[in-house]
């Protein structure tokens, strides 16, 4: 009625947006195209940009990510020719975001740089640190360490220069993960000794009970049990004075899990029972199927099979429950080692089957088929997996040829041939 086009586009610009939250998407696209006509009709490049980025929105939700690629673009250009620092952003985001759903997770990672710098341009210190982080975490899904290293060393430097302790701390924590993941484990605990005195500055127990904890699994990494089971303690003692039931629950885990290391079976289950008592308390699925699975273990170190395969059964179903593939591998490759402990090979052969199912590269799996094969004498089965485990990992190949389960073909041409080393 006022003529105001202005007016116009941003009322058709917000329908859009009310639309597209209540997921109707026809809708919201119409008004944000009627919008966006609009705003070029009266030359309002603010108003062209945010209606692309919205129109690009819209496309990612409906899963055509190319369309939403070309659009986001296009709002990106417009934002940095005019400019608008906070629109680019906005468009970088929702570009990292299209490429990580894409699987190229090396672009992502370049967008995420991008944001970063304008944050730094905003002097935006808590988003460089989430985007940061960001960084970080898809480093860790690349499995790029050096990287996680080096952007946890720019977050850490940022904590320090505005002297937050609470940030230095977790940061020291996760990059003496980080260290320990990268074969250093006496650099990994440097940083959580740091991480720990700083806790100890803030008088944050739970802190210091959780770099106590990650101390103590670096000292059972390094066999230097002693030691751990000396941080373990005083990790559950931190726990305990602040009441953190899921804190002492995975501490005695990790004790039971230590006993267990050393051949002290007694004790290992001792701690696992108080351990399972607390997941279950607290109704920590994970904890509850790590606790049986390693009693488990336990019952199959003491020769006790059929109760062994009792807590295999339980810890499986937990994991399925919480669609853990890595814990519900571990736990059918254990079954089926047991069941090969008892020449019960279909039953083996059928765990080692559904491992490879919820994972096709399980090298371990695959080798232990080829196990069974070869002692049931199926030449041509055994071959097929057992080349399938070398191409996954060359360690096979020596270990196929000491290895007793293949006696039967160790003068046998195709076995020499697939397990020839060069030695």
């Amino acid at each position: 009625q006022l003529n105001n086009l202005e007016g116009m586009a941003n009322q058709l610009g917000n329908l859009g947006l009310v639309y597209g939250k209540t997921g109707e998407t026809s809708q919201a696209l119409m008004y944000f195209n009627e919008a966006y006509e609009i705003y070029k009709k009266i030359n309002n490049a603010l108003g062209i940009a945010s209606e692309l980025g919205n129109i690009g929105i819209i496309y990612m939700k409906e899963g055509e990510m190319n369309k939403a690629l070309e659009y986001c673009e296009q709002a990106y250009n417009i934002d940095t020719k005019i400019n608008n620092v906070r629109g680019m952003i906005a468009d970088l985001s929702n570009i990292a975001y299209i490429y990580k759903e894409k699987g190229d997770l090396k672009a992502t990672i370049e967008y995420y740089k991008k944001i970063y710098e304008l944050h730094k341009q905003l002097d935006n210190v808590q988003r460089m640190v989430e985007v940061l982080e960001t960084i970080i975490k898809t480093y860790r899904i690349i499995g790029n360490l050096k990287k996680q290293l080096e952007y946890s060393q720019y977050k850490f430097e940022i904590h320090e220069k505005a002297n937050n302790l609470q940030g230095k701390a977790e940061t020291l924590m996760n990059m003496g993960l980080i260290q320990l993941d990268s074969g250093h484990p006496k650099t990994a605990l440097e940083h959580l000794q740091e991480a720990y005195d700083i806790y100890k500055q803030l008088k944050d127990l739970e802190g210091m009970a959780n770099q106590l904890g990650n101390m103590g699994l670096i000292y059972t990494r390094m066999n230097e049990y002693d030691k751990a089971l000396e941080q373990f303690k005083r990790s559950y003692e931190f726990h305990e004075q602040v009441n953190n039931l899921k804190g002492m629950g995975a501490v005695l885990g990790n004790i039971g899990a230590l006993y267990l290391d050393i051949r002290q079976p007694n004790k290992a289950l001792e701690h696992l029972e108080r351990a399972y008592a607390i997941h279950q308390k607290t109704n920590n699925l994970q904890g509850m199927a790590n606790a049986l699975g390693n009693m488990g273990f336990i019952h199959k170190q003491m020769e006790k099979r059929e109760k062994s395969l009792e807590y295999f059964k339980k810890s499986y179903e937990i994991n399925k429950k919480l669609n853990n593939i890595k814990g519900m591998s571990t736990i059918l490759r254990s079954m089926g080692l047991l069941y090969m402990k008892q020449e019960r090979w279909d039953e083996a052969e059928e765990k080692y089957n559904e491992a490879i199912e919820l994972n096709p590269k399980d090298a371990s799996a695959r080798y232990n088929l080829a196990c069974i094969f070869s002692l049931k004498q199926e030449k041509s089965l055994m071959l097929q997996n057992l080349e399938r485990a070398i191409v996954l990992d060359n360690k096979y190949k020596k270990m196929a040829k000491e290895d007793e389960d293949f006696r039967h073909f160790w003068t046998d041409g195709e076995f020499i041939s697939l397990t020839d080393t060069g030695e």
